[in-house]
């Protein structure tokens, strides 16, 4: 695993670079982030959403992933649906899914 222990205005304290990590590695670090889903700990790698919102998730950073999911959970909804609740939070992270997702009527 690489970090970064630098602190900086644009990053953490640290920061995971899976990029650089084997095939084997990164599979491992994505089935244990799978079991995370739904709880404090999920890291932003695992796919958790709908299908609905695939298109702004699956290529957000973990960083948002991880506060999208956050904001779910904080809010007590199913990370995997879709309800006009799921579609406020995406919009609040992804302005420009807003009209696209009303349009949808998700």
């Amino acid at each position: 695993m690489t970090y970064s222990y630098e602190r900086t205005a644009a990053r953490g304290p640290h920061e995971l670079d899976l990029m650089g990590l084997s095939d084997k590695a990164r599979n491992a670090i994505w089935h244990l982030d799978e079991k995370y889903i739904g709880t404090a700990d999920y890291m932003g790698v695992a796919y958790f959403w709908s299908m609905e919102y695939k298109w702004w998730l699956r290529d957000a950073s973990p960083k948002v992933r991880r506060k999208v999911h956050k904001a779910f959970v904080d809010a007590r909804l199913p990370v995997d649906e879709d309800s006009e609740a799921h579609t406020a939070i995406v919009a609040k992270f992804f302005p420009d899914a807003a009209q696209r997702l009303r349009d949808m009527g998700s």
